[in-house]
């Protein structure tokens, strides 16, 4: 139980830290993000959301740190919630079921055994047997009563009354309530089995046989006869005084659905061990916390794809803009006006040159701004092709357009790669459909083979 005070004071202060991220103010963010979030995950968000969208470096720190700013809120408010839901549960459990009150097993069944802790720690732990609630006999009366009804009514099976058995009779081995045990004992075994088969191939006369019904909870016991005539056939020990006691404080309470566990005998204070109650609530716990890091992480996974998808089409778009920009700048259209040409129809590439050209426009040089689109891109082959771009414009080549003409061809190669690896997983994707379309084939063919050979 002081386990469980601990949890529910471990979920109030989870709660009020959550409350005070979910209403963390804009300005408070700022200024204590570098605590919140660490530099790691801030630089890979900042990653990121540099490669789903092209920001200048004032524009990306803004963006970044207002999607920390909605996840820190987001993350607070799930975990505030979900232990509230915590704290609510283990208030209800403990509210709905005592501690110290175990269910009894269902009547018939086998006692169980419950662990006691004594609270000495020089004392090993007592394991208490709890027996099935036991009825009174007026409660046994009734519900015998009952059962009675139930087994005249459905004893006869398909026979028509008791004085007309021709096929099985069916014998129930619990009342409706599954509460009460019952066992029959047919007089002529040989002719009415104890399962309520019949035999009459041998009976050359109607005879008529009773069957005792014995009903019983475990504790009381009633015994009942009916006939029927079956037509003839026309074709562990107890470790100390402690728990002594508390096995007969248990046979005294067997009428009830629970049994207490007393809080104390001869001035001992013991405790039903609620291994798996503090276990469920442990789990719900770190269920809730669980939850927050999860959505957390598929936030930024979801950042992380976009960038990724990204990427993918810029490596998918090489070769047209190498080639388009190749042929441009052998028409003598200078750099900047071919690289606009060059990206046009091509979206994401087109936001990216838009972006530097910009730049170039807003006085930062060429060569800067040209450096600064290959590491916002990151990919080798546009950090190639920069380059040479640069070097052109720092020191003029007049082997620009030789140069120009050999990227094509590498843009060509590599495209021809991406084109195999792409074929090679597709295939691979197809290799399971097609090994079951062949196992179809070969069975359509064998089974009627091994039918025939059968």
């Amino acid at each position: 139980m002081k386990f469980v005070v601990i949890l529910r004071f471990i979920s109030i202060i989870l709660i009020s830290v959550a409350l005070m991220m979910a209403l963390i103010s804009r300005n408070n963010f700022s200024k204590y993000k570098d605590v919140l979030i660490p530099k790691g995950i801030r630089r890979k968000i900042k990653i990121y959301i540099r490669k789903g969208k092209v920001y200048n470096t004032v524009r990306l720190e803004e963006v970044s740190e207002e999607f920390m700013y909605k996840m820190i809120r987001y993350s607070g408010a799930v975990i505030a919630l979900m232990n509230v839901a915590f704290i609510l549960v283990s208030y209800s459990l403990s509210s709905k079921y005592d501690t110290n009150a175990v269910r009894r097993p269902v009547t018939g069944d086998a006692p169980i055994k419950v662990e006691i802790n004594t609270g000495d720690f020089r004392e090993s732990d007592l394991l208490l047997e709890v027996y099935p609630k036991e009825y009174t006999e007026e409660e046994f009366s009734r519900l015998s009563d009952k059962a009675m009804i139930y087994i005249s009514a459905v004893i006869m099976g398909e026979n028509e009354d008791t004085g007309n058995v021709k096929n099985d009779l069916i014998f129930p081995e619990m009342d409706e309530t599954k509460t009460l045990k019952i066992d029959y004992k047919p007089e002529r075994m040989d002719i009415i089995s104890t399962t309520g088969k019949v035999f009459r191939e041998d009976l050359d006369r109607d005879i008529d046989i009773p069957i005792n019904i014995k009903l019983t909870d475990g504790t009381h016991e009633r015994n009942e006869m009916i006939t029927v005539t079956v037509l003839k056939n026309n074709s562990e020990e107890t470790k100390s005084g402690l728990l002594d006691k508390l096995v007969e404080a248990e046979k005294e309470d067997r009428s009830k659905e629970f049994f207490s566990i007393p809080e104390s005998v001869d001035g001992k204070k013991i405790s039903v061990n609620s291994g798996t109650y503090t276990r469920n609530l442990v789990l719900c716990q770190l269920i809730a916390l669980l939850t927050a890091v999860v959505l957390i992480y598929r936030k930024i996974e979801n950042l992380k794809e976009k960038g990724s998808k990204n990427e993918l089409q810029l490596r998918e778009d090489y070769y047209s803009f190498v080639s388009r920009l190749s042929l441009m700048l052998g028409s003598g259209m200078e750099t900047k006006d071919a690289m606009i040409a060059a990206s046009e129809g091509n979206k994401r590439l087109a936001e990216e040159v838009t972006f530097c050209i910009n730049q170039i426009s807003s006085g930062i040089s060429e060569v800067k701004a040209y450096a600064s689109m290959a590491k916002r891109i990151s990919i080798p082959e546009y950090t190639r092709l920069l380059t040479l771009i640069c070097q052109n414009v720092k020191h003029g080549s007049s082997r620009l357009l030789s140069l120009m003409d050999q990227e094509v061809k590498n843009a060509m190669n590599i495209k021809r790669e991406h084109i195999r690896r792409d074929g090679e997983i597709a295939s691979e994707k197809l290799l399971l459909p097609t090994g079951l379309l062949l196992l179809i084939v070969i069975g359509i063919i064998m089974i009627p083979a091994l039918k025939g050979l059968i």
